[in-house]
């Protein structure tokens, strides 16, 4: 066999190791590109979890203060008013104002509108006092 024929046949597998070589790189080179492609994914899914967590935490933060201030003042209205118990079972007008304010204010919020604060007294009553 001639001389030229091994340095062909050489040539041909160097240029077949090379390629193959070369195309390995190509493919770790993309497979670390999507790599890092997913961590920055991650990474803003991360950051779009912990926002919505701090806005859920100051939501309910609000709404337990509301809800906190509306049985304050249910039971304000008990005790200014000085009913232990009706026996009819109806509840205190100034209750009933409270009550259908936090009905009115949660299905707003179960909508996705803003709440209403807590109700101020009724003006004619005058049985409801901050303490």
């Amino acid at each position: 066999m001639p001389i030229w024929a091994y340095a062909a046949g050489g040539a041909l597998l160097a240029g077949l190791l090379g390629g193959w070589t070369i195309r390995d790189w190509k493919a770790d080179s993309d497979e670390l590109a999507a790599v890092e492609a997913a961590i920055k994914q991650g990474k803003e899914q991360q950051q779009l979890a912990d926002y919505q967590a701090g806005k859920y935490e100051e939501h309910r933060d609000a709404a337990q203060a509301a809800a906190q201030g509306r049985t304050t003042e249910i039971r304000t209205v008990y005790r200014d008013a000085g009913i232990v118990a009706d026996l009819d079972c109806v509840p205190h007008p100034d209750a009933l104002r409270v009550l259908d304010a936090a009905a009115t204010s949660a299905a707003a919020q179960a909508a996705g509108q803003p709440g209403a604060e807590v109700p101020e007294a009724a003006a004619s009553t005058g049985a409801v006092h901050g303490s």
